[in-house]
């Protein structure tokens, strides 16, 4: 009996090991850093997760220090829509799904790529909100932790201009004979100036200009012999001043277009929203999969920039949806994506 009882413990306590590690899942976001108006990319990634089939959040930032301008690069059958919609508000709804069958193990969710929108030193957290995580039934999975990140706008160099004022002296003696008897002492005295530009690679984008100056003097001495000595010094100065510069180009970002569906998979309705001013005309059409149009919805204001679908008549799916714009001097402007219905 007592044999019995020990073998059920056991099981039991590794049953109890094994369904606590199994549900310790876990969702993160890194930490970023960038000079101010560049970009960094930080991952989203889902740890130690079972059979995932879709996924929802809000990212939360300081929307003053930094911007989430673009959402890529994750492991979901349909992954999150790109770009996100209004990241100047400080906050972004992002989400993804499988189509085919669930995910396991470590998974990405996305990297969302942050622009540095302030000033130099400041910081800002990157905090993970609402999150709803199913599983590929649709089933809750619930999370053991979640871990925040943080945001960084890295300092500038400033522009510097140096000034170096090197001084070279340089001496020197020559010596001469001289075949004769000469009947005098001559004394001499030779003065030159020079503008040179010195040899060399400076550093540091150095332009180097400098202005030599040289004075020789001469002394030969003669006596009743016939071998004079000839004795003379000679003195160099150089003056140089460089000047160092350096400047700094930031990166360009370039624009987005903000015509977006959301929310995106949807239940029961999508809300289509296009910031653009001076709109004359809006037509939506909705397609299947085999390419037949399945809605036409109809924009009685354009000018409120906004409708939302009913989707009551179409069944779970991928449809895919064509927006056009007309405004001021009939230009037109067309947006086609993708849309997920999940009833």
């Amino acid at each position: 009996m007592n044999y019995y009882k020990k073998y059920f413990f056991t099981v039991f306590i590794l049953l109890f090991i094994t369904s606590s590690a199994m549900g310790a899942t876990t969702l993160s976001i890194g930490d970023g850093s960038a000079l101010p108006n560049n970009t960094d990319v930080v991952p989203i990634m889902i740890n130690d997760v079972t059979n995932a089939g879709a996924i929802q959040l809000i990212l939360v930032y300081d929307p003053t220090v930094v911007q989430a301008i673009n959402i890529i690069n994750s492991d979901f059958d349909l992954p999150p829509a790109d770009p996100p919609l209004n990241p100047e508000f400080g906050s972004v709804t992002i989400n993804a799904m499988q189509i085919f069958a669930g995910i396991s193990g470590n998974v990405k969710f996305c990297d969302v790529v942050l622009k540095a929108v302030g000033s130099s030193s400041q910081s800002s957290s990157l905090q993970l909100t609402d999150i709803q995580l199913q599983d590929f039934d649709m089933l809750p999975i619930p999370i053991d932790s979640v871990i925040n990140g943080n945001f960084v706008i890295l300092p500038t160099t400033p522009v510097s201009t140096a000034t170096m004022t090197p001084n070279i002296t340089q001496t020197s003696t020559i010596s001469a004979t001289v075949t004769g008897t000469p009947t005098y002492t001559p004394t001499s005295t030779e003065i030159a100036t020079s503008t040179s530009t010195p040899t060399g690679t400076p550093t540091s984008l150095e332009t180097v200009i400098g202005t030599m100056s040289a004075t020789r003097t001469c002394s030969p001495t003669a006596a009743r012999t016939s071998t004079p000595t000839m004795v003379c010094s000679e003195t160099s100065t150089l003056t140089r001043t460089p000047s160092v510069a350096m400047t700094l180009t930031p990166a360009l970002t370039p624009t987005i277009d903000k015509i977006m569906a959301y929310p995106n998979p949807a239940h029961d309705q999508v809300h289509f929203v296009w910031p653009e001013e001076n709109v004359q005309k809006v037509s939506i059409d909705i397609y299947n999969n085999l390419g037949e149009r399945v809605a036409t919805i109809k924009v009685n204001q354009p000018s409120t920039n906004k409708v939302v679908w009913l989707t009551e008549q179409v069944a779970t799916g991928i449809y895919y949806y064509r927006l056009t714009l007309t405004q001021e001097g009939n230009s037109n402007k067309t947006r086609t994506n993708r849309v997920v219905i999940i009833k």
